[in-house]
């Protein structure tokens, strides 16, 4: 159960990809759980671990989409995201001073959105 705006939510690859293709048999639960806590002002994290793996996994045949997305469709996705959610960093750019890494960017890194935590957060 989500307890308010102020807690982020740290969204994984698998919860990506399902609310993007659209014949993964959760397409709609996926889509619908994005979609309802962004438009209540929740916080939705990813990493750039997680968009190097939509990238990976979108671009290969998959087990219920066998044709790969096209490569401009998959990156238009990424910049969506990128528009969209929060993007913690893995580290330090090349030459910078190591800062915050994903894991302790944000109170998200705590609250995982997985496909196993579907049933319990349905309730916003």
């Amino acid at each position: 159960m989500v307890n308010g705006v102020d807690e982020p939510v740290f969204l994984d690859t698998k919860l990506l990809v399902y609310a993007n293709v659209a014949e993964s048999p959760v397409h709609d639960a996926a889509l619908a759980a994005i979609e309802t806590r962004y438009e209540v002002g929740i916080e939705l994290w990813i990493s750039r671990q997680v968009l190097r793996e939509f990238l990976a996994v979108l671009s290969r045949p998959q087990r219920f989409h066998q044709n790969p997305k096209p490569i401009s469709n998959v990156i238009e996705r990424v910049r969506f995201f990128r528009r969209h959610f929060h993007v913690a960093e893995d580290g330090p750019a090349y030459g910078e001073t190591p800062g915050p890494t994903a894991a302790c960017q944000c109170s998200a890194a705590n609250r995982f959105m997985t496909p196993t935590s579907w049933p319990q957060m349905q309730n916003v």
